[in-house]
């Protein structure tokens, strides 16, 4: 399993007004973590409404309340204008937002860009996108309709004054507005997968969404029992049902009959205007702070924030902006942690990566106590810094590692990746197979929905010799939604047979040697790559980068016709494969260490839709 400079006068240099002006604060919750310019109490009272809003998806989510594996950063401006150094850019031009969410994996920090000024806009957007990373950590599988339909329900969540009323489902008039001009066959519906047409079409989309939302209201608040049916629903569809077959189940009708009565009930608002009609739902809290209470305020120093700051333009690429105000930031004495590791991440986007190291290394060894900077240390030791070429790696570089993440563990115990990761160093450094048990089993605990740490726990039981428990982990996830999680699951379950059977040898034949083991010639293998589809071409070359903004993701690619740089609006849109020796490559945000190459599959549109990664030595 592989898988300071000197000068304190450069503070003056990054000083910018946002910053000298007011001082940024932050407010630290156990899931959120809070920035902005404005009164500690605005926002302690928004940490608390986060927090509150985790709590109440709880409430009909089983899990959704569990403690995130990361805590998400929300970056709070005054207005629109102050916002607008941080929007992704479009043809050059900040984007007109009033707010995004710059979203990564469940396990690395995910970034929340709101304006004070238009909240109850932006807080739309927070809450929904929210709601996609609670579900991560708490549901194992979830059709995308059902993802986007309870993203777009909990969207409009508000919390009353005395903060023991909360109030989920109201009517969006603009989904209720486009149902009334167009609505698609339910069993169309329920097909839409990552790499339909009407998930990433701009012109298809809205439809798309309106009826996903719908479909969740009337689900939740149009019938009896709701939350039950919710729950039968992905219990089915995680058991391999698809998502009509689900429906039906968890519903005890024909799919015709549930899409007439979803007709009547998008139908039935008397005022389209107000949309009324639509049941929400109102939820009484037992307390005030139901979740945990944020902590105290802590002034930002300095260097602290514009590191932060300069960390969002990064991540919506705007880069020259970035690096000067990164590089100045982390230049001053004594450094801040935040600065060092806001520049190693600089230094691997520049692909600096032994450069990124040393300043991991010494953002780890200030910061011994701060479960930000030890965690991210190990991951990126693991996940980024993996294949770097100085004989340091597994060993070494695993045991940093896994000491690292120990750390990060001692500090939040009930981070369910930091355990995870943890789990995975411990076995990749070998001779701690118990300990790396024991943490992923505690990562499970924490977060049901994560499949791939029942994988690796099926992993880590096969490596200490009990296969029958792997094989108990692995029939279920065999026949699991998720169809790259039920490929490795089968992988794994063949592995196991293979290593259980023994040669056939016939009863009475003399033992004979066994004769050298042939070199296997791949020269002549054929691939079998994907069919293009209508419309769509395929294109051959070495992947430089995959660019991930807010506004989507961009792969550049050098084929023999020249460099293209193809968009794409995420990266789990993409349908991804591997064969022969890239099997274990990375995928992930940023310029490759060594370019890969791949068939890229576009379609009609221009827009990225598959990327096959080839073997190092294969030629077209």
């Amino acid at each position: 399993m592989t898988r300071r400079l000197v000068l304190a006068l450069a503070f003056v240099s990054f000083a910018r007004p946002a910053v000298a002006e007011r001082p940024w604060t932050e407010i630290r919750g156990r899931n959120v973590d809070v920035f902005g310019q404005q009164s500690p109490r605005t926002l302690r009272d928004i940490a608390i409404q986060i927090e509150q809003f985790r709590f109440v998806l709880g409430r009909l989510i089983g899990g959704a309340d569990h403690a995130q594996a990361v805590p998400t950063e929300v970056y709070l401006f005054d207005d629109l204008r102050a916002m607008r150094p941080y929007e992704p850019l479009y043809q050059g031009q900040p984007s007109t937002l009033a707010g995004y969410c710059h979203c990564g994996a469940p396990d690395e920090v995910s970034v929340i860009v709101a304006s004070l000024s238009n909240y109850t806009e932006s807080s739309s957007i927070v809450y929904h996108e929210y709601t996609h990373l609670l579900l991560r950590n708490a549901v194992g599988a979830v059709p995308v309709w059902l993802n986007e339909g309870l993203a777009e329900y909990f969207s409009t969540f508000t919390l009353a004054a005395n903060g023991r009323e909360a109030q989920i489902g109201a009517a969006i008039p603009r989904h209720v507005a486009v149902l009334h001009d167009e609505f698609i066959g339910l069993d169309r519906l329920l097909a839409v997968d990552r790499t339909s047409p009407m998930y990433n079409e701009r012109t298809r989309r809205s439809v798309f969404y309106a009826e996903s939302w719908a479909l969740t209201h009337y689900l939740l608040g149009g019938r009896a029992g709701g939350v039950e049916t919710l729950g039968t629903f992905l219990r089915e569809y995680e058991n391999g049902a698809d998502s009509a077959a689900a429906l039906v189940r968890a519903t005890g009708m024909p799919l015709k009959t549930i899409e007439r009565e979803l007709r009547s009930y998008v139908n039935e608002p008397l005022n389209l205007a107000l949309a009324t009609g639509f049941n929400s739902m109102t939820l009484t809290l037992t307390d005030r702070v139901a979740a945990d209470a944020p902590s105290v305020a802590r002034t930002l120093a300095a260097p602290d924030a514009e590191a932060r700051l300069a960390e969002i333009q990064l991540r919506v690429d705007r880069v020259d902006e970035a690096t000067r105000r990164i590089e100045a930031a982390a230049a001053v004495v004594p450094p801040a942690p935040q600065a060092e590791l806001v520049l190693a991440r600089l230094r691997l986007r520049q692909r600096r990566d032994r450069e990124a190291l040393a300043v991991l290394e010494r953002a780890a060894s200030h910061a011994p106590d701060d479960f930000a900077t030890q965690y991210l240390y190990g991951l990126t030791l693991l996940r980024e810094l993996g294949d770097l070429a100085d004989g340091r790696w597994p060993s070494e570089r695993a045991a940093a590692a896994r000491d690292a993440l120990a750390r990060a563990v001692a500090i939040r115990p009930d981070s369910a990746a930091a355990l995870a990761w943890f789990g995975y160093a411990a076995e990749e450094t070998g001779g701690a197979l118990a300990a790396a048990r024991d943490a992923t089993q505690k990562a499970i605990a924490l977060a049901p929905g994560r499949l791939d740490y029942v994988l690796q726990l099926a992993e880590i039981d096969a490596e200490m010799g009990d296969t029958a428990l792997a094989r108990q982990r692995l029939a279920p996830l065999a026949r699991a939604a998720d169809d790259a999680v039920a490929r490795r699951a089968r992988e794994l379950l063949a592995g196991l047979d293979r290593a259980a059977a023994p040669p056939a040898v016939p009863r009475g034949a003399p033992h004979v040697a066994e004769a050298p083991r042939e070199t296997l010639d791949l020269s002549h293998v054929t691939y079998r790559l994907r069919e293009p589809r209508a419309g769509e071409r395929r294109v051959f070359g070495e992947l430089l980068e995959i660019a991930c903004g807010a506004s989507g993701v961009r792969f550049r690619v050098r084929s023999d016709a020249g460099e293209i740089a193809a968009p794409a609006p995420r990266l789990d849109a993409v349908e991804l494969t591997a064969f022969g020796d890239s099997a274990g490559a990375t995928v992930r945000c940023g310029p490759r260490a060594a370019a890969d190459k791949v068939y890229v599959t576009l379609g009609a549109d221009g827009t990225v839709v598959a990327v096959e990664f080839m073997p190092k030595d294969y030629v077209p």
